[in-house]
C-alpha cells in the first residue's frame, strides 16, 4: 500500500488493538500461559550474548513449536507498538545505558 493516507491507516498505528485468538488456529491466546518461559529466556539470553554482546538491546522473535522453540530472528530496532511493558523498567535502562555510554567517551 502506497501513499500518506495509506501509511497512516497502517494496522501497527491502530490504538486499543488486541488480539484474543491466533489468527491461523483460532485458540484462545489471551491469557495463555506460557509454559517453559525460563527455557524461553535462556535460549533468547543465550542467543544475545554468541551474537551480539555488543547490542544493548534486541528483541527475539521465538516460536513454540510441536517441535519445541525455535529462534526466528533478533530485531535491532524492536520496538513497542502493540504491546505493553514496564516503562520505568525501559526509561531507567536507557538513560543509564546513555550515561555508560557517555562516561565511555
Amino acid at each position: 500500500q502506497l501513499g500518506l493516507r495509506k501509511a497512516l491507516r497502517c494496522a501497527w498505528r491502530s490504538e486499543g488493538h488486541t488480539v484474543s485468538v491466533h489468527p491461523d488456529s483460532g485458540a484462545a491466546i489471551e491469557g495463555a500461559i506460557i509454559s517453559d518461559i525460563a527455557g524461553i529466556r535462556a535460549l533468547v539470553c543465550n542467543a544475545h550474548r554468541l551474537m551480539c554482546p555488543a547490542v544493548p538491546l534486541v528483541g527475539w522473535d521465538v516460536a513454540l513449536t510441536t517441535e519445541g522453540r525455535c529462534l526466528l530472528e533478533g530485531n535491532l530496532s524492536c520496538n513497542f507498538f502493540r504491546a505493553t511493558f514496564d516503562q520505568q523498567s525501559y526509561f531507567t535502562f536507557v538513560d543509564d545505558l546513555i550515561l555508560y555510554l557517555e562516561r565511555a567517551k
